[in-house]
C-alpha cells in the first residue's frame, strides 16, 4: 500500500486540486497486518492529502486453505473481494468521475472490473529492473525441463532452485 500511496501523491502534486484518489483496502486476516494497515492509513489521513481510503468488506478466505499454495490462496483471496471491488466503483461513479482504476500487480483479475465499466485500467508494478527482468524470463524458465542445479537468469545473479520462489518454480502452478 505505501508504493500506491507514493504514487498518489506524485499524481496530487503533478495534478493540484484536480486530481483525487481513492485507494480500496481489502481487509487483512492477519492481525499484525490489519494493525499496521489501519496505523498507516490514519497517518496518511491526518496528513491532509486528498487521498481517501475505502475499507472493502472483509471476504471468507478459500476453504481447504492448509492444502493450498500461497500463490493459489492469494489469487483466490483477490478474487473473492471482486464483487466487492465492483460495488465500490459502481458507487463512485455514481458520485463523481473516475478516470482509471489502477491495480496492485497481484490484483491483475481486477482489470476485469475496469472492463466492466468500460474504463481504461493498469496494473502499477513498483520494482526494480532486476524484477521485471525475472518476470519477463518465467517462461523461458518454465520451458526448460528441469531446474535442479542452478537457475541462471540473465538479470540476476545464479542461485540454486531452492532460493527461489516456490511460484516461479512450480510450472505445474495451483494447488
Amino acid at each position: 500500500m505505501i508504493s500506491a500511496v507514493e504514487l498518489a501523491k506524485k499524481l496530487i502534486d503533478g495534478h493540484g486540486r484536480r486530481f483525487h484518489v481513492t485507494i480500496l483496502n481489502m481487509q487483512h486476516h492477519f492481525h499484525a497486518w490489519a494493525a499496521a494497515t489501519t496505523s498507516y492509513v490514519n497517518s496518511i489521513i491526518s496528513s491532509g492529502l486528498d487521498i481517501h481510503f475505502e475499507d472493502l468488506p472483509k471476504v471468507e478466505p478459500p476453504p481447504n486453505k492448509e492444502n493450498m499454495k500461497g500463490d493459489t490462496f492469494m489469487c483466490l483471496l483477490i478474487e473473492a473481494h471482486k464483487a466487492h471491488v465492483r460495488d465500490a466503483v459502481a458507487r463512485h461513479l455514481a458520485t463523481s468521475t473516475v478516470a482509471a482504476l489502477v491495480f496492485d500487480f497481484m490484483c491483475a483479475s481486477m482489470l476485469d472490473v475496469a472492463k466492466e465499466f468500460n474504463m481504461p485500467g493498469y496494473i502499477y508494478i513498483p520494482s526494480n529492473a532486476s524484477f521485471l527482468g525475472l518476470m519477463l524470463y518465467l517462461p523461458t524458465l518454465h520451458a526448460k525441463e528441469d531446474v535442479n542445479n542452478v537457475v541462471d537468469i540473465p538479470v540476476l545473479r545464479s542461485a540454486p532452485p531452492s532460493s527461489m520462489p516456490e511460484f516461479m518454480m512450480d510450472k505445474k502452478g495451483g494447488r
